[in-house]
């Protein structure tokens, strides 16, 4: 799956029939939910016991939980090797020079002109090219979206277009969305928007995200792979829309703790600049 993984790595390419780590940690429990439970009998004590201990039971003092913190902490787990994840293709360590994706639809090519970048995994909805000495800042394509609610359940409250995704993301209470602006990257045409997470806003799904405030925002689903998107606090993120033959095409370029966001804009826009869609 590509997706956050217990949002411990935004985009960690795995086989979605083996790789369900947030389902599976939900789902974790220390006793089966149908075995009954055991019960414990206290004995009644001798009356000389009963008679003197009149104290009560002694109250047991809980540790306040910590606050979650409000900046997601960067990945420190994403191999720098360009090895491909297991059961997957991928473009590996991104020199410079020219590329072309395999398996993605619409493929597309592309020109890196720098080194630190890299390519683990790609799947007919998703390819993630991960910058190295920002770890979790990325630049993310992915098809066959389907919008979600803050709970992660599907929204099938607006249509799955340039112009459906950008009104659903603008009038979305739980975020912060600049002005869609016309674009064209690679051929295709559509709307780019800035996306933050609102000041206002209390979501928090998945349970285990590890920040204050979580949005679920989109998802895909195939028989074999499968992809997740969402934001978070102090995350910034920029996200095309384009128009293309069976649907759209998503470009999101994604700082996790925002800090990095303009540089990593510039570094995108120039490698978008060489993108080119098949036709």
């Amino acid at each position: 799956m590509i997706g956050r993984a217990a949002w411990s790595h935004r985009y960690r390419p795995a086989l979605a029939v083996v790789s369900v780590l947030l389902v599976a940690a939900c789902q974790a429990s220390a006793s089966s939910p149908g075995a009954p439970a055991s019960v414990a009998v206290a004995a009644t004590p001798p009356p000389s016991v009963a008679a003197t201990d009149t104290a009560g039971p002694s109250a047991t003092t809980r540790p306040t939980p910590e606050p979650l913190p409000t900046s997601i902490p960067r990945q420190n787990d994403i191999p720098a090797d360009g090895k491909c994840e297991d059961g997957h293709a991928c473009l590996g360590l991104l020199k410079p020079g020219a590329y072309q994706t395999q398996l993605f639809v619409p493929g597309f090519s592309f020109t890196m002109p720098e080194p630190g970048w890299e390519n683990i995994a790609m799947t007919p909805g998703a390819v993630p090219l991960f910058k190295l000495d920002a770890p979790g800042d990325q630049i993310a394509f992915f098809t066959q979206p389907r919008l979600t609610k803050t709970d992660g359940t599907l929204d099938l409250s607006a249509p799955l277009t340039v112009d459906g995704i950008t009104g659903w993301l603008a009038a979305h209470p739980d975020l912060t969305v600049g002005p869609a602006t016309d674009v064209s990257v690679g051929g295709l045409h559509g709307k780019r928007m800035t996306l933050e997470v609102a000041p206002t806003s209390t979501a928090h799904y998945p349970a285990d995200c590890p920040v204050r405030t979580c949005v679920s925002l989109m998802q895909s689903r195939a028989p074999t792979w499968s992809w997740d998107w969402g934001t978070s606090s102090s995350e910034k993120q920029r996200l095309d829309i384009l128009a293309a033959k069976d649907g759209v095409v998503l470009i999101f370029v994604d700082s996790p703790d925002g800090k990095t966001y303009d540089s990593l804009v510039e570094k995108a826009d120039e490698i978008l600049g060489t993108v080119k869609f098949d036709t």
